[in-house]
């Protein structure tokens, strides 16, 4: 019979923690890495609540840190979710009746991307498909920064979409995308990646793919700001990557 393992990431990042874990309750074993090398934290706390088992590792980055989680899992099926994203009960029924078939190595989930409590339908963000339910042998973490899972064979779609509070406030995005955008132009520079000029006309192009090709204005000020954070976000990568040459120059 096959059994799941969810793994979760927790990082400073507890406020949706307990009603993720609560949700989780048709999986058969959840596995809970914490970015900490001392124990007693809260987020230990919650996972003992949920008979999660926890693990203390210290983060390097994502990819590392989501294989360690799939390495100290049992199942044979693995969920990847993050620490602010919620499984409804029409999912959670739709993947136990999916992991019995012997059709498919992984499946795309759906995601519902919410900006506070707004939920973002246009601009790219939603359906927002990611291989989240997938084969423990046939599939690992790759990417520093956006990983992503590596699947070795075929995949589906499930239907229902998993809630995820991505964003507490606009500010939060805003906060994320210099996060982010600083830690992907460190990356492409360490891999040697050069920017030409003619890249930068890719920021006006993204703006204007999110905010009308994709109908981002449906999303009223949200939409136009979350296609202005994401088009913003090249420039500043940009921007570091050009920093970091001349430094090392």
């Amino acid at each position: 019979m096959s059994k799941l393992s969810v793994v979760i990431l927790t990082r400073e990042k507890e406020r949706y923690l307990e009603q993720v874990l609560a949700s989780l309750s048709f999986a058969d074993e959840i596995i809970l890495v914490v970015d900490s090398v001392r124990s007693g934290s809260r987020s230990e706390k919650i996972g003992r609540k949920y008979k999660a088992k926890t693990f203390l590792h210290k983060f390097k980055n994502y990819e590392e840190q989501k294989n360690f989680g799939i390495e100290k899992s049992s199942s044979d099926w693995i969920l990847n979710l993050d620490s602010d994203e919620i499984v409804p009960p029409e999912l959670g029924e739709e993947m136990e009746t999916v992991i019995k078939s012997k059709n498919y190595n992984g499946y795309m989930m759906p995601s519902k991307n919410f900006i506070g409590n707004r939920w973002v339908r246009f601009g790219g963000l939603y359906p927002d498909y990611h291989i989240r339910l997938f084969k423990k042998t046939k599939g690992e973490f790759f990417g520093s920064v956006h990983e992503s899972v590596k699947l070795e064979g075929n995949f589906s779609y499930l239907k229902n979409p998993v809630i995820h509070y991505t964003y507490a406030s606009l500010s939060d995005y805003w906060a994320k995308v210099k996060k982010y955008s600083t830690l992907e132009a460190e990356r492409d520079f360490r891999d040697g990646k050069k920017i030409p000029w003619f890249l930068y006309f890719k920021i006006p192009l993204r703006f204007t793919k999110l905010y009308f090709i994709q109908l981002g204005f449906l999303d009223g000020f949200y939409g136009f700001a979350s296609a202005a954070f994401l088009s913003y976000y090249l420039y500043l990568k940009f921007a570091k990557i050009k920093s970091l040459e001349k430094q090392c120059a």
